[in-house]
């Protein structure tokens, strides 16, 4: 709307992701706490990879429908169709979720509040929020810095984007299967081994490797980053007995 009307500058825009973000923080926390709502506690672990599942298959999609409409009608369109689609997902889950399923809404909060103090107390909890604000603080610049390096090494830079996001999302497919088998495993050896493999499938693009090279990293990048969130989450409601049958 802000391009339609030609208010639109690079100040405008940064603000405009900023809220973006704060908001894609809020969906993800409330899809977490969706699943635990909805779900029993021996079926949640598998419940949130199968969405995972399905979020990671839509990355697969959406990047090579996205430079296939930046072909045809530019950027602006695409952010735009983007944008009307966040609607008509938040339409989904308002009529999607049973209302005799809702939580009441003064146990949310108590929930909530009851939840931070719990990460606070327990030393596992509270080392695994830490690791895991880290990993996606690192995480954070490859979305900015990918775009760029692309698109300075690439003449075709919206259909190169497009495959490197699509080969991630391959990965992430596989990934996200495995993602629901993980209960059985030990939570912090699966954590670390995921960070630190996530780590060395950018290194081809750091080292400026051939693009072939770099996609089949960038795959596998994908593969080792969609159990991350699955066997992290039982945690984050603050309950010590769910990390300990991780464990």
């Amino acid at each position: 709307m802000a391009q339609l009307a030609g208010v639109l500058d690079i100040w405008l825009y940064t603000v405009l992701l900023g809220l973006s973000s704060l908001l894609r923080s809020w969906g993800s926390a409330g899809r977490f706490t969706l699943v635990a709502e909805l779900l029993p506690p021996k079926h949640r672990l598998a419940g949130n990879a199968l969405i995972g599942l399905f979020a990671e298959a839509s990355v697969l999609f959406g990047p090579a429908l996205a430079a296939v409409i930046i072909g045809l009608g530019g950027a602006v369109v695409v952010i735009a169709i983007d944008a009307a689609t966040f609607a008509v997902l938040a339409g989904t889950y308002l009529l999607a979720v049973p209302k005799t399923a809702r939580v009441p809404l003064e146990a949310r909060r108590s929930s909530g509040l009851a939840g931070l103090a719990g990460i606070s107390r327990d030393r596992g909890m509270l080392g695994l929020s830490i690791l895991t604000f880290g990993f996606f603080f690192l995480y954070g610049p490859i979305l900015v810095a990918l775009p760029v390096h692309v698109a300075e090494g690439s003449g075709d830079s919206a259909g190169t984007l497009a495959a490197f996001w699509a080969v991630f999302g391959v990965g992430a497919i596989v990934g996200g299967f495995a993602a629901g088998y993980l209960r059985r495993w030990r939570l912090w050896p699966v954590t670390i081994t995921i960070v630190l493999a996530w780590g060395v499938a950018l290194l081809p693009l750091g080292a400026g490797a051939p693009t072939g090279v770099a996609l089949v990293m960038f795959a596998v990048g994908g593969l080792v980053w969609a159990p991350f969130p699955p066997p992290r989450w039982p945690c984050c409601r603050a309950r010590p007995r769910g990390c300990r049958e991780l464990r």
